[in-house]
């Protein structure tokens, strides 16, 4: 951004998720052993937030942001927003209308690590998630997102491009059972269950 007039200002949306008083060191050990449980969109910390209400913060600050693009005098070539991991997921969760299977098994970030959104071509307006920016002396690349339960899994291709808010299926049909947008849907079979199918 050398030589160039930029705009900045502080949002306080997108703080971190408030995990609440951390004075106790033990009664913390135990709140994130019941946060595993629970997993951690939906817990809700003592005297903290839970994921859904960072959701909603996210969720109201998209609506002002896109406000005011469409109002600058001139167009908006970039935009850097500097933030917390939970808080750079679900902004992904947001945009990209993730379910919250999915946001689950998306890693945070590591310290100071960049996720770049890129304009679609043609653009029609909407971004799509490149990955994770790794910089370099000769300009650097794109790594994909860690995701799944090793870290190694790349993202279904629905969750780097924004689609309509609703995921169309037939229910009962065996292409709609493949797709991974509804792997979250379907209930494992096991033991006499899995017998009983099969006979």
């Amino acid at each position: 951004f050398t030589g160039h007039k930029i705009e900045m200002c502080v949002e306080p949306r997108l703080r971190e998720q408030d995990f609440g008083n951390f004075q106790d060191e033990e009664k913390m050990r135990v709140v994130y052993k019941e946060r595993q449980k629970f997993g951690r969109f939906y817990y809700r910390f003592p005297n903290g937030e839970a994921g859904t209400d960072v959701f909603d913060r996210v969720s109201d600050f998209w609506s002002s942001m896109m406000r005011w693009m469409d109002t600058t005098e001139e167009p908006v070539e970039n935009l850097v927003l500097v933030s917390h991991g939970l808080l750079m997921r679900i902004f992904c969760m947001v945009y990209f209308h993730w379910t919250v299977e999915e946001f689950e098994q998306v890693w945070n970030p590591s310290n100071c690590e960049v996720w770049a959104l890129e304009k679609t071509l043609p653009s029609n307006g909407s971004y799509e998630l490149s990955g994770r920016w790794r910089p370099a002396p000769s300009g650097g690349t794109f790594r994909e997102i860690r995701f799944g339960r090793e870290k190694n899994q790349p993202l279904w291709p629905h969750m780097k491009m924004r689609s309509g808010s609703a995921r169309l299926l037939i229910p009962g049909d065996e292409e709609s059972q493949k797709d991974p947008r509804f792997v979250h849907l379907q209930v494992p079979v096991r033991g006499a269950e899995a017998a009983s199918e099969t006979s």
